[in-house]
């Protein structure tokens, strides 16, 4: 089970930067190499498909204790998953 939490927070946390690639390369010098891998097109199309399988992976695996707060961060990665695929 906490596989699918890693993989929820990494892809989460990949994916944002990659959406927000322009704006915080402008702001944080440290993070240009970052933004450069993450702004390829190639990066932008896996990001994006991992996102969505893992957002709806959180979906569908059981958990031992059915929180109403998995359903946010599944469905947020689902839509930055779709967004990161559109923008492709």
């Amino acid at each position: 089970m906490m596989q699918i939490y890693f993989l929820s927070i990494s892809t989460s946390l990949l994916a944002a930067f990659a959406l927000s690639g322009e704006y915080l390369g402008g702001k944080v010098k440290n993070l240009d190499p970052l933004m450069t891998v993450l702004s390829t097109r190639g990066a932008k199309l896996g990001l994006g498909i991992a996102a969505f399988v893992v957002g709806f992976l959180k979906l569908l695996i059981p958990q031992d204790v059915p929180v109403v707060g998995d359903l946010f961060p599944a469905l947020g990665g689902m839509a930055m998953g779709v967004a990161l695929f559109f923008e492709y």
